[in-house]
């Protein structure tokens, strides 16, 4: 029995696959794998906050509790906010953390411009 024939194969004739390109293609794919790996290996060292509590006392006056897991080593930023009903930012603040303690739990008022509805610890970043 005859082999079906291709007609493109029959016209223009197959080419064999390039292998030098294939292994460039390879060496490529692999390279950004691992550039890939060492950046999710040293993303997930960034410091850690998370709200425990906050405590509406008055119009003005917005009281958040929140830990941070970080490096010992490494000294950190951590911003905390008040929101109103409308979750517009009616109370701000900035608070530093110098390096030693890996494990630090803290207490900040917000004074705030109208009533909050709600306090937390927005994030925390590298100094």
């Amino acid at each position: 029995m005859k082999e079906p024939v291709d007609p493109i194969a029959a016209r223009y004739g197959r080419k064999s696959p390039n292998k030098k390109l294939i292994a460039v293609f390879v060496g490529l794919t692999l390279v950004i794998f691992l550039v890939w790996a060492a950046w999710v290996s040293f993303a997930g060292s960034q410091p850690q906050a998370k709200t425990i509590s906050y405590e509406i006392w008055n119009e003005q006056t917005t009281v958040v509790d929140f830990s941070v897991n970080k490096p010992k080593e490494r000294s950190v930023t951590c911003s905390v906010k008040a929101l109103s009903e409308d979750y517009a930012v009616v109370g701000y603040k900035e608070v530093q953390f110098p390096a030693g303690d890996s494990y630090i739990v803290s207490t900040v008022t917000l004074t705030t411009v109208r009533k909050a509805v709600t306090g937390l610890v927005d994030g925390c970043w590298f100094d």
